[in-house]
């Protein structure tokens, strides 16, 4: 698979906004993943931090390290 191809497998996938996102907040989570992909090419993975970064910079939940170190990474408020 072409890293084109991939990339719109991944935005078609798990780019849709969630019914309980903002606009912004699924904005966020877009860009969020635009940053990840550049890195990680496993859809699972992916799909994986879309959810944790949600999970973690609007309802304050908090995972172990090595997550928490992705999900700062990719963060597109990241300083």
């Amino acid at each position: 698979m072409t890293s084109t191809s991939f990339e719109a497998e991944v935005f078609s996938t798990l780019g849709q906004r969630s019914e309980w996102e903002s606009t912004k907040q699924w904005q966020k989570r877009l860009r969020f993943l635009q940053a990840a992909i550049k890195e990680i090419r496993e859809m699972d993975r992916l799909a994986v931090l879309s959810a944790t970064f949600y999970n973690v910079k609007y309802l304050d939940c908090q995972y172990d390290a090595g997550i928490m170190t992705d999900i700062r990474r990719f963060d597109p408020d990241r300083a």
